[in-house]
């Protein structure tokens, strides 16, 4: 898993992730049908990240990369508000995971890098894009030689 329970609660206090996990009434966290829904949506998180990252690299991911396990745990509390149980999903958490997809497009099409693999050495960036304000200053530079 790219995340953990403990990255959720750096997310959200304990009563809401309760809140969104707890079909039993079980009313902890250490509950056993509590964690199985907690770490089903982890695992919905990581099998999305996987679909892009694996475009680039080989998954599941070992280490995982800080972007990743942060990406993971919001990704996370998405599903958790996704869940049908009538709790409409605030808006930041939209926002991140709208941010969170983006990031893994790029990466998939490797505009974004993720590092090196273990083992590996990481290879220098390629990427010559320039921004509309690069250009203009480039052109501005070109002007005045």
């Amino acid at each position: 898993m790219y995340c953990t329970l403990e990255d959720l609660k750096k997310r959200l206090p304990e009563d809401s992730i309760l809140q969104l996990a707890d079909d039993t009434g079980a009313g902890t966290l250490e509950d056993d049908a509590v964690m199985a829904v907690i770490n089903e949506a982890i695992e919905a998180a990581d099998a999305e990240i996987d679909a892009y990252v694996g475009r680039v690299r080989e998954t599941p991911l070992a280490p995982v990369p800080a972007l990743i396990a942060n990406m993971a745990a919001d990704m996370a509390v998405q599903a958790l508000y996704m869940r049908p149980h009538g709790l409409a999903i605030p808006e930041k958490w939209t926002a991140a995971m709208e941010r969170h997809l983006k990031a893994l497009r790029l990466i998939a099409d490797k505009k974004l890098a993720l590092g090196a693999a273990e083992g590996e050495t990481a290879a220098p960036a390629t990427n010559t894009a320039r921004t509309a304000a690069d250009q203009g200053r480039l052109a501005a530079l070109k002007e005045l030689f």
